[in-house]
Formats: structure tokens, sequence, C-alpha cells
């Protein structure tokens, strides 16, 4: 019974996902997906970073361009706030800046906490 309290709500948003414009759907699923891949590549930063001898520039890189990609294409995709042409450098902008903020918010946090062997 726990089985089908789980599955059968996930079932019926599949199920309705089905009636859907399939192009939207995608979108969002790439969207989601460049977030998810973010996410992750934050958190192996911090994990590398954690540990002495291991190379955290090989996904702090990766992690700020996402950063970067994700935050911008939520500001100018049509599908989320979608700003107008003439004004999508603000998204650019807007991006940049939490893309900087956040390589900034891992360099104080990586000052702040010891490495371990």
């Amino acid at each position: 019974s726990r089985r089908l309290i789980i599955a059968l709500p996930l079932f019926l948003c599949v199920f309705g996902m089905v009636f859907v414009d399939f192009n939207i759907v995608w979108r969002y699923f790439a969207w989601t997906n460049q977030t998810l891949a973010m996410f992750t590549l934050w958190a192996g930063t911090v994990y590398l970073a954690k540990r002495e001898g291991y190379g955290y520039l090989i996904s702090l890189v990766p992690a700020v361009f996402m950063t970067l990609v994700s935050v911008s294409y939520f500001f100018i995709a049509p599908e989320c706030l979608h700003i107008a042409p003439a004004f999508r450098w603000v998204g650019y902008l807007v991006a940049a800046l939490a893309a900087l903020g956040c390589l900034v918010g891992f360099c104080v946090w990586k000052k702040k906490h010891p490495v371990h062997a």
C-alpha cells in the first residue's frame, strides 16, 4: 500500500504530461537538467575542496560556467521570465553577477574551512 501511495501520484503526473505539448516539457526538462548539473558541480567542488591533494578547479570552472548558463536561460527563455530582446543584456548581467557571487561565496567559504587529509 505504501508503494501505491507513492506510485499513484507519480503515474497521474506523468499521465497528465501526455496531454501537454512535448516541446514545452522538453524545454523545462532541459533547464532542470542544466540546473541539476550546476548544483552537482558546486557540491562536487565543495567535496573536492575539503580534501587535501584533490584539484577542485576541475569542477569549479564548469560550476561557474553552468551557473552563468542556467541563470541566463532563466531570465531569457520564453517559458521562464522571457525578457524582451532589447533588455536581454540585463539577463546576462544578472547571470554574470550570480556566477561571480557564487564564486566569491565559494572563495570565502574555502578560507573559513580547513582542509582535511
